[in-house]
């Protein structure tokens, strides 16, 4: 909603700009300057709020990962978006780095990497279960009821008696 509120906002000044140099009747300079806001607002948009719209005011951003990867995860660094992705076919993990205007963009490249999230691992050592000792059924013990618990409703019988069920002492 924010870009939205931006772009009306620059279209507005543009438009604006045009209208009064072209009644005035300096229609070069008016194109030049409609023109020339356009661009700036663009640059700005694309170098300095895109991101920024995005994680503080709820913006729309969209990224394509390669086919063949799989994202792994994403976190915000200060302004900028890293992603987490996977690579099966190599079995490399990605950190990418999503700057403002896409100018300084990092990137880690962590091979023979395995994401314990990814369900198609081919050589993964899976751990035994430990053996334990079968569990041993206590006796049961019955509850005995209070005269408190008596002036109120009784707990049904097939659930145990919770803190919930006893009185409240003023």
């Amino acid at each position: 909603m924010i870009t939205y509120l931006y772009w009306i906002t620059t279209a507005f000044i543009a438009l604006s700009l045009l209208i009064f140099f072209v009644k005035n009747g300096a229609i070069k300079l008016g194109l030049f300057t409609f023109v020339f806001v356009v661009l700036m607002s663009w640059a700005a948009y694309f170098f300095h709020f895109e991101q920024m719209f995005v994680k503080r005011f709820g913006g729309v951003m969209n990224v394509q990962l390669d086919d063949d990867e799989i994202h792994l995860g994403s976190t915000w660094k200060d302004d900028n978006l890293w992603i987490e992705s996977y690579n099966p076919k190599t079995g490399t993990c990605h950190f990418r780095e999503f700057s403002k205007g896409n100018l300084l963009q990092g990137r880690v490249n962590m091979k023979n990497c395995k994401p314990l999230m990814h369900s198609n691992f081919e050589n993964t050592v899976i751990a035994k279960p430990i053996k334990t000792a079968k569990p041993v059924a206590l006796p049961r013990q019955e509850v005995r009821s209070t005269p408190q618990l008596k002036d109120q409703t009784s707990a049904p019988k097939n659930r145990p008696i919770t803190l919930d069920d006893m009185p409240l002492n003023p």
